[in-house]
């Protein structure tokens, strides 16, 4: 459990406040926020950021992308699996589609009671440690 809560930690405070690296183009070397170590333990744990090569720290995190980073780090590689729709608003061909319905197989998520997951809505604080605290 506490594995699980240092996670969370890092992740909610790298999307909040920048850190160190250049790995990320948006990430700045000089940063009086910056927690040595803590973004390159994110990237260790498979967590890479966005295609176009940006961390965006600042952004808020949609419940997708969330359950995306939960899946990744628990090492499960969804392309070894082939997934269907689990909700009626995750489509077979969204790039989010594998991660949430692992995490829907696994018991970690679960949708709204209209079947929708909301893939795109932003993720509450309640929302995510209920997520990890199944995870």
């Amino acid at each position: 459990m506490v594995k699980y809560l240092q996670i969370f930690f890092y992740i909610f405070v790298f999307l909040l406040f920048p850190v160190s690296t250049l790995a990320f183009s948006d990430i700045y070397p000089n940063d009086p926020l910056n927690t040595e170590g803590s973004l390159d333990y994110l990237v260790q744990q498979n967590i890479k950021g966005y295609d176009d090569g940006t961390f965006r720290p600042l952004q808020f995190v949609n419940r997708a992308e969330f359950t995306k980073m939960v899946v990744t780090a628990k090492w499960i590689d969804v392309a070894e699996k082939e997934y269907t729709s689990c909700f009626a608003d995750t489509h077979r061909t969204a790039w989010y589609t594998p991660y949430i319905c692992e995490a829907y197989a696994q018991g970690w998520v679960k949708g709204f009671s209209d079947n929708l997951f909301h893939p795109e809505e932003n993720l509450s604080l309640a929302e995510s440690l209920s997520i990890l605290s199944k995870a």
